[in-house]
């Protein structure tokens, strides 16, 4: 604590936590700002000497943030017990890369690479067949909580690709707890598995560090739907145009070949000639292109899992997931559908 009385030069500020101290220095010009630092460190380490601590040097560490005027350049140094410390180009501070321009690109790498470790660590329990899609989702919160470590200071600052390196780890977590193919997109996986997209988190826990106040459960969504409505999944947002009932519905575990028949990446005729597993793309019954719609809707092959199931050739595609979710009983009906598809296309498929 008497640390924290230091009496500082102008234009110095410190933060302390537990044993990091963060000095915080401005000036106009070299000269200024290496006077004031190194006033700065020299009062510090004397009220450290005082309580018998001592200031590690090998572990202090320095970076210039930029910002409007550029007259502060990299030739500044700061000398403490005769060891010379120079600016870096990043700094790790509490568990966040800082760098000069502060706009986080840096630690968007670092916690991509770091995340996508977890998430390879993670895959066999991930793929398991037995591995129930809530359990799966929890595991994933490792992931997503890595991601996100920090949001309240880097949101709003970090530049929009590397904001979009995060979500694409998010995106690569929801695919594998969705079971789908590594093709299919991401925005339909995070609304399948109902993992909230990264930016709005992470936009929702920064206005709460600031103290404004919380969002709501409806304003989430809303937010959620605008972003959805903008997504180019056109056949899973044409059996999904709302997620609302979807994420917050009480029975359905979402398996492979429904994860397949929802996101149209799976075993389908079109789909397999496309990624270059078939050599055509005709239905071998109707001989129209195989695709998932014409399966789902139209073939005659699965006229009876149709019916048991209580759909109509040519219905409305809508209809087939406000079936899913009137019951568990429904929803078991229409998986029997999606399997029987799905095995299928991959007994054709060999």
């Amino acid at each position: 604590d008497p640390v924290a009385d230091i009496s500082l030069p102008d234009f110095c500020d410190m933060v302390l936590y537990a044993d990091d101290i963060a000095l915080l220095i401005g000036a106009k010009d070299n000269k200024t700002m290496m006077h004031r630092g190194n006033l700065a460190l020299s009062r510090t380490q004397a009220a450290l000497k005082e309580l018998g601590l001592e200031l590690a040097t090998q572990k202090t560490q320095a970076i210039l943030l930029n910002g409007k005027r550029t007259t502060v350049t990299n030739d500044t140094c700061f000398t403490i017990n005769d060891t010379t410390i120079r600016p870096r180009n990043e700094v790790k501070y509490l568990g966040i890369t800082l760098d000069p321009e502060l706009n986080f690109k840096i630690h968007a790498q670092k916690t991509c690479a770091k995340a996508t470790k977890a998430l390879n660590a993670l895959s066999a329990i991930l793929g398991a067949k037995n591995a129930r899609t809530a359990r799966r989702r929890i595991i994933a919160r490792v992931v997503e909580g890595q991601l996100l470590y920090g949001c309240e200071i880097w949101h709003g600052r970090m530049a929009g690709p590397a904001l979009h390196e995060l979500e694409a780890v998010q995106k690569r977590a929801a695919v594998r707890i969705a079971r789908g193919f590594k093709s299919m997109s991401g925005e339909a996986a995070l609304v399948l598995t109902g993992m909230l997209p990264l930016e709005i988190q992470a936009n929702a826990r920064q206005e709460i560090f600031k103290g404004e106040k919380r969002p709501g459960p409806g304003e989430t969504i809303k937010k959620w739907q605008r972003r959805w409505d903008k997504s180019n999944a056109t056949w899973t947002k044409s059996l999904i145009p709302t997620i609302e009932p979807w994420i917050n519905r009480k029975h359905g575990e979402l398996s492979g070949h429904l994860t397949e028949v929802i996101s149209g990446h799976g075993h389908f005729g079109s789909f397999l000639k496309m990624t270059n597993r078939r050599t055509s793309g005709a239905c071998p019954h109707c001989s129209t292109q195989e695709t998932v719609r014409h399966q789902m809707m139209y073939c005659p092959r699965f006229d009876k899992e149709r019916h048991n199931a209580d759909l109509q050739q040519e219905c409305d595609p809508r209809k087939i997931v406000n079936t899913m979710l009137k019951s568990a009983r429904h929803w078991s009906k229409i998986d029997a559908l999606a399997y029987a598809i799905c095995e299928t296309g991959r007994s054709q498929q060999d």
